[in-house]
């Protein structure tokens, strides 16, 4: 499916970058003109899931770009954890009581694993955000940016992949382009010399 920006007469188009299926789960756009900016929404019970959505520079308050908390995700990891341990200590009851058919399944396990590796997959996360005069848009890139979900792309996804840096750059790009049409960007100096 692709995502382009509907453009107006005589509307100059400044940016316009996305996500593939290679690097995301699903095709991600951002574009920026001299009238709008376009950013991608899900329609819900749509045949085409993806639309890009136009906002009128006049509409948009602020843009920003923004360190998701570290304590909201060891909070989430925390709890998959716990109900993990949780799956364990009951699938493990009958064989330790010694029932002879007692069933077992890897999967309590994987959950443990991958709420203990959540941490490192959000780590420097950013959170892009835009402030409307009617609503807030929030995109938070997902934590495992690789396409084929096979152990090998799993495990470069945790160690700093090209999908994870492709998206990092996609944020900066919105937000340079969103800072050259005039608009309120705010950042956090620290994140920028990180990317």
């Amino acid at each position: 499916m692709s995502l382009e920006a509907s453009l107006g007469y005589d509307e100059k188009l400044i940016f316009r970058d996305g996500l593939e299926k290679n690097h995301y789960p699903y095709p991600y756009t951002f574009a920026v003109t001299d009238r709008a900016v376009f950013v991608t929404k899900e329609k819900h019970f749509a045949r085409e899931s993806y639309a890009l959505q136009r906002i009128p520079l006049t509409d948009v308050r602020q843009v920003s770009l923004v360190r998701q908390k570290p304590w909201s995700i060891l909070t989430v990891s925390g709890l998959i954890f716990l109900f993990a341990l949780t799956l364990i200590f009951f699938m493990m009851l009958p064989h330790w009581n010694g029932e002879p058919e007692a069933m077992s399944s890897s999967f309590p396990f994987l959950l443990a694993i991958l709420a203990l590796l959540m941490p490192f997959l959000a780590k420097n996360r950013r959170i892009l955000i835009v402030e409307t005069t009617g609503e807030v848009y929030k995109w938070k890139p997902k934590l495992i940016v690789n396409a084929k979900h096979n152990v090998w792309n799993f495990w470069r996804s945790v160690n700093c992949s090209e999908g994870r840096s492709r998206v990092l750059t996609l944020q900066k790009d919105f937000l340079q382009a969103c800072r050259k049409v005039g608009l309120n960007v705010s950042e956090d100096r620290n994140l920028m010399n990180n990317l």
